[in-house]
């Protein structure tokens, strides 16, 4: 694929443009809801009511025009008024249906729809620059991929040089016009020209994927089917499993899933279950009413049942948000989760670099060793070299030291940098810091100044 038929391709699949579409949904659904608000919305319900009135004794007559006394053989018909109306003091069951529309206009209705019409537009622009940032990322991506085929290129020739230059000192080393440490010089350089050749092609999957994450390409794919990737430095598989920044996207995901069903469980009917309980003690002197004739106890239930049969499309657009934040946090999770692994893959490789550099490094300090000795050997013995001359190399010897150390700490910087994304801070210090540690050494050395 040429460039421009990759970024045509990031500009609909990648994780960026995905995630860029989700939330202009997102925007156009909020005016939608913010919309429905303004329509009318059109409800059913239904009422079940259980009514139980339990009057003990009445001083009510039949028709109210003469006082009743009861009697354990004639009671007096007993009456209670009930939401108004005088009625039999029993058990009963009502039931009312209802059909309401409910138009609701207020002002700040109004302006919660121009609100959202604002967000939307604000968040058109912002998806523009997330379009222009992976285009530019692209490009970077493609850049470094470039680049290093251009340092491939350039080792490799440099590998001739050190061959054709090993071979020559080897050939003076046996004509006697060289020395052992002159040719041990030259197979180290020639050694490390071929180990940086080998760290570079490995390394050249890690671009080649990264540039096709960011074109929305399986990057994990192209980096798994490399043979040069096959290293046993390249770390456990799911090492980043414990990340924290995954655990967070991974309880999203889970809480628009939950979302999403809330939203679909909308349009089923609402349930709502009441009761009350009323008692009346002694009564009052009256015309009709004996004091301390009556004394009852009323209670009731009902059950209410509701639909909303039309609620200006809010519904429809709340479900479509929902399904929006899912795909959305689906994709970051994805996105990450492919980020983190590739991330971790870079880690192990630079550590590998690094060992090599190390192994290369000692043999560096060891040869510079050497030289000190033989040229302050020449030096005392007869005078073949300058004082210069010995100054010269101690002072490369304590470059190659300071190069050792640099690698040193480069490794220790990478396994703090590789544990901490895997989100393993609890097992970092054993593992990055085995040796004395650095503030202790320090110590040793302050205290044993005169």
């Amino acid at each position: 694929m040429t460039l421009e038929e990759v970024t045509q391709r990031a500009r609909s699949d990648s994780p960026t443009a995905i995630i860029a579409d989700a939330d202009l949904d997102l925007a156009r659904s909020r005016v939608g809801s913010a919309v429905s608000l303004m329509l009318p919305r059109v409800s059913l319900s239904e009422r079940q009511t259980y009514r139980h009135n339990n009057p003990e004794k009445y001083s009510f007559s039949l028709d109210g025009s003469a006082t009743c006394e009861p009697s354990s053989t004639e009671p007096c018909i007993p009456l209670a008024v009930v939401d108004g109306q005088v009625t039999l003091p029993d058990s009963f069951l009502s039931n009312s249906f209802g059909l309401s529309a409910v138009e609701s206009l207020s002002a700040s209705t109004m302006v919660g729809v121009a609100q959202q019409k604002k967000a939307a537009e604000l968040t058109e622009t912002k998806v523009g620059g997330d379009e222009e940032r992976l285009i530019q990322e692209l490009l970077s991506a493609y850049s470094d991929l470039q680049y290093q085929v251009g340092l491939i290129a350039i080792q490799q020739r440099s590998i001739v040089i050190a061959t054709e230059l090993e071979t020559a000192v080897r050939g003076s080393l046996t004509a006697g016009t060289a020395t052992q440490l002159d040719h041990d010089r030259a197979a180290l350089d020639l050694e490390e020209a071929v180990t940086k050749l080998s760290q570079l092609e490995r390394r050249m999957p890690t671009y080649l994927a990264s540039y096709a994450h960011t074109a929305g390409l399986d990057a994990l794919s192209v980096v798994r089917i490399c043979p040069l990737l096959a290293s046993p430095d390249r770390g456990e598989e799911g090492s980043i499993e414990a990340s924290t920044q995954l655990e967070a996207l991974r309880l999203q995901q889970e809480l628009d899933r939950l979302s999403q069903l809330s939203a679909r469980l909308t349009f089923l009917p609402s349930l709502n279950v009441l009761g009350g309980l009323s008692y009346t003690g002694s009564g009052e002197d009256m015309d009709t009413v004996r004091a301390g004739m009556y004394t009852y106890d009323n209670w009731y239930v009902a059950g209410i049942a509701s639909w909303t049969l039309f609620d200006g499309l809010g519904r429809m657009h709340r479900n479509r948000s929902a399904d929006v934040s899912l795909l959305k946090s689906t994709v970051e999770l994805a996105d990450t989760t492919a980020s983190l692994r590739l991330q971790d893959q870079q880690f192990a490789l630079q550590l590998s670099d690094l060992a090599e550099d190390h192994a290369l490094a000692v043999r560096s300090v060891a040869l510079a060793e050497r030289n000190v000795d033989a040229v302050w050997s020449m030096f005392v013995d007869g005078g073949q070299v300058t004082f210069d001359a010995v100054v010269t190399a101690r002072k490369l010897l304590e470059g190659e030291r300071r190069r050792q150390l640099s690698v040193e700490r480069q490794r220790q910087q990478v396994m703090i940098a590789r544990w901490l994304s895997g989100g393993r801070m609890s097992q970092l210090l054993g593992h990055v810091f085995e040796e004395e540690s650095a503030f202790e050494a320090a110590g040793q050395c302050i205290e044993s100044r005169p």
